[in-house]
């Protein structure tokens, strides 16, 4: 949300972005309808608190539903394949769902720039960059943002980007 923000706000000083898992427009007031609140209140208040690690998420979030387009900055999204977490202490429906919230909020992140990429890192959760996750995912994705933008071009397909690499999926 914060790079999403700095992207809109300083578009003259943001050569390409790439976003890891990302919260998405809105996240929580979307998750939240979506998550039982019959299922570990105490959990529930704890993830959707609405400071977490001194971003003020609310606020955040009025303010990035203004972003409605980063133009054509080089954008890679990369996604989590999957969210332990929540399957974890959530039913399997509700999660089911979350997770088919999550894809379509990382969907929407990839829509604001007319030149974006967006992979999912099939076997990482959603710490993508640790080394127990899927970090050559990310330092491909942050490369080609690079290469994109110093040499002021489109990034390649996902699909070449990524070719070879069953551990991903490219979502179009």
């Amino acid at each position: 949300m914060l790079a999403e923000l700095f992207a809109h706000e300083h578009a003259d000083e943001t050569a390409g972005i790439v976003l890891v898992d990302a919260r998405g427009r809105d996240a929580t007031r979307r998750q939240l309808a979506i998550w039982p609140r019959s299922v570990a209140p105490a959990l529930r208040r704890a993830v959707f608190r609405p400071v977490q690690d001194g971003v003020d998420l609310a606020a955040g979030a009025a303010l990035a539903r203004g972003v409605r387009t980063l133009g054509d900055t080089p954008l890679a999204v990369v996604t989590a394949g999957t969210h332990e977490d929540w399957h974890r202490v959530v039913p399997p429906t509700p999660a089911r769902a979350l997770d088919r919230l999550w894809t379509t909020m990382q969907d929407e992140l990839a829509e604001l720039s007319s030149d974006h990429v967006h992979v999912v890192a099939v076997r990482s959760d959603h710490f993508v960059q640790q080394r127990d996750g899927q970090p050559d995912v990310v330092i491909l994705a942050v490369r080609a943002v690079v290469r994109a933008a110093r040499i002021h071009r489109r990034l390649p397909p996902c699909r070449r980007l990524f070719s070879g690499d069953a551990q991903v999926r490219c979502r179009e």
